[in-house]
C-alpha cells in the first residue's frame, strides 16, 4: 500500500465532508448531501433552469480567466441564449448546446485545484458534460482565484440520444487535489507487484494480467466476448425517443442499441460512429486509490474513448468504454489491442465508503459493454441467439 505522507493527495469522502462544514463547498441549506458524497468525488446537482446556446453564429460558449462565467454569459446576445425553467423537465437534444448553473459554489485553499469528469451513467449515453467556473479558461478544472468563491456550471452537450433532464440531477463529480497526486510510473510497477490492478477473471477466480506501464496502465480491447454470449459491443441507433434521466431500468437497451459480434476477434467502426466496448482486463481498485482513463489516446483509435472515466476507490469489473470514432475512414479493431492507459492516483488514506452495491453504485463487477442504469438488463445470451444483425458484417 502505497502511503502518501507530504505526497500530493485526492480528498477522500470524509476530506470532502470537513470541506462541506468549513464552507468550501458551499451547499443550499437544503441539500441532500450523503448520496452525493463519493468514495474521493463529490456529485453536484443542477438548478431549476439552464441556458439553451445557439452556437452555430457565435461559437461554442467556453470560459475565461478574466471574468465569472455569468458576467459572459450576459453578454451573449439574448437570442443566442434562451432561457428555461426545467422544473417539470426538459428536453435536451442531440446537436444542441446548454449551459446549466450548479447550486453548489467552492473556494480552494493554498496548493489545491479541482478537476471534473461526467459520471459513468451519464457517458454511456454519450452526454458529453464540461464544467466551466469563474476565472478559469480551461474546462473541466478549477486551479485559478484562490481564497475566493467560484461558481460553476455545467455545457451539456448530447451526441447520440435525446434525454430529459429535472432539476437537481447530478452530471460530473469534481475531485478535491492538494499537489501532485498522480503515481509515477515506478509507482505504479511496485503498486501491481504488491496489489495487481489488472487481472484476467473467469467466473469467481483471478490470474494476474500483464502490465504494460508507459505514462500510465495500458488496458486492452475485449473483441471476444466470452462472458457475453459472443456479444463485444452495443452500437448506439438513430432513435429520437428522449430518454427520461429520472428512470432507472426502464428502457430496453435493444431499442437504443444494436449489439456487436466480432469476426474472428475483429469488427469495424465507421467515422462518427458511437459504441460501447469492454476491457480485456478486470480492473481492481484498491481503496487507498482512484484511477481515470485517458479520453484520447494514439494507441488504437483516433477519437473519443469515453465520456466518463473516472474511477473509484475500490472498483471491481471490467472498463466500459463510449468510443466515437475520429477517424477518416473505417477502422478495424481487433481482440486484445491497446486502446488506452489508465492514471492512478492517491488519496489522503482510506475513504470511510468504498465504491460498490453498500452504497448504491451501478457498475461494481459489471461484466462487458453493460449500458446506463436507465436502461433493463442486457440480456446478452439472448441478444447473440436472437439478433438477425449479429450476422452482417460490422
Amino acid at each position: 500500500m502505497l502511503e502518501s505522507g507530504n505526497e500530493g493527495y485526492c480528498a477522500t469522502s470524509q476530506a470532502i465532508r470537513a470541506r462541506i462544514e468549513k464552507d468550501l463547498i458551499i451547499l443550499p441549506k437544503s441539500a441532500s448531501l450523503e448520496s452525493r458524497i463519493q468514495p474521493s468525488s463529490f456529485e453536484p446537482v443542477i438548478g431549476d433552469h439552464l441556458y439553451v446556446l445557439d452556437s452555430d453564429s457565435g461559437g461554442l460558449f467556453r470560459p475565461n480567466k478574466n471574468e465569472t462565467v455569468k458576467r459572459m454569459l450576459l453578454r451573449v446576445p439574448r437570442r443566442r441564449r434562451s432561457l428555461v425553467g426545467i422544473e417539470k423537465g426538459f428536453e435536451l437534444k442531440r446537436g444542441f448546446h446548454y449551459l446549466a448553473p450548479l447550486e453548489e459554489k467552492i473556494i480552494l485553499q493554498e496548493d489545491e485545484f479541482v478537476i471534473s469528469s461526467p459520471k459513468s451513467s451519464r457517458g454511456r449515453l454519450f452526454l458529453g458534460n464540461r464544467l466551466l467556473s469563474d476565472y478559469n479558461a480551461s474546462f473541466d478544472e478549477v486551479t485559478q482565484n484562490v481564497g475566493e468563491e467560484i461558481g460553476l456550471w455545467l455545457l451539456l452537450q448530447p451526441t447520440k440520444f435525446n434525454v430529459i433532464v429535472y432539476p437537481g440531477m447530478t452530471f460530473n463529480q469534481l475531485r478535491f487535489f492538494k499537489g501532485d497526486a498522480e503515481l509515477s510510473d515506478d509507482e505504479i510497477r511496485r503498486e501491481c507487484l504488491e496489489n495487481p490492478v489488472l487481472v484476467y477473471q473467469d467466473k469467481d477466480s483471478f490470474t494476474n494480467a500483464e502490465n504494460e506501464v508507459r505514462n500510465g496502465l495500458k488496458v486492452h480491447l475485449d473483441l471476444l466476448g466470452k462472458a457475453t454470449a459472443g456479444v463485444v459491443g452495443l452500437r448506439a441507433r438513430n432513435n429520437p425517443e428522449p430518454i427520461d434521466l429520472s428512470k432507472r431500468d426502464f428502457y430496453s437497451a435493444e431499442d437504443f442499441f444494436e449489439p456487436l459480434v466480432s469476426r474472428q476477434g475483429e469488427i469495424t467502426i465507421k467515422p462518427g460512429e458511437a459504441a460501447l466496448l469492454s476491457s480485456k482486463e478486470t480492473l481492481r481498485i484498491p481503496f487507498y486509490l482512484n484511477a481515470e482513463l485517458d479520453r484520447h489516446s494514439h494507441l488504437g483509435i483516433r477519437g473519443i474513448l469515453h465520456e466518463a472515466g473516472f474511477i473509484d476507490n475500490g472498483f471491481l469489473g471490467d472498463l466500459v468504454f463510449e468510443v466515437i470514432s475520429g477517424e477518416s475512414g473505417e477502422m478495424v479493431l481487433r481482440d486484445g489491442m491497446p486502446l488506452s492507459t489508465i492514471s492512478l492516483f492517491r488519496t489522503n488514506g482510506a475513504p470511510d465508503k468504498i465504491y460498490g452495491e453498500k452504497i448504491g453504485s451501478s457498475y461494481q463487477r459489471q461484466t462487458g459493454p453493460k449500458p446506463s442504469n436507465n436502461f433493463r438488463k442486457f440480456d446478452f445470451a439472448y441478444a447473440a441467439k436472437n439478433y438477425k444483425k449479429l450476422d452482417r458484417e460490422v
